[in-house]
């Protein structure tokens, strides 16, 4: 009977040291786990900046686009209207 004593006690002994090495575990790596959720997070913030910037681009790049495009157009409206002149002080 002695015996199941002495397992018991090794048992119990054995689940305290497990609790205790799992809380002192827990400390040691709180800090660590901290820091990355930190750097994630900064990481994350960073990403939908870019993002936002992105997308800024996206629309100044289309609007240049645009302007361009009529600029062009205006360009060779010109330039055929002063064709059509030209040609008309000819006849």
């Amino acid at each position: 009977m002695i015996i199941v004593y002495i397992s018991l006690a090794v048992v119990l002994a054995s689940l305290a040291y497990l609790i205790y090495a799992g809380v002192s575990f827990n400390k040691k790596i709180k800090p660590t786990v901290n820091s990355v959720n930190a750097t994630s997070q900064h990481l994350q913030n960073e990403t939908d900046h870019i993002k936002e910037k992105t997308n800024h681009l996206k629309v100044t790049q289309t609007a240049i686009k645009t302007d361009v495009q009529y600029k062009k157009d205006s360009v060779k409206y010109t330039a055929n209207s002063f064709k059509q002149l030209v040609n008309s002080f000819k006849r």
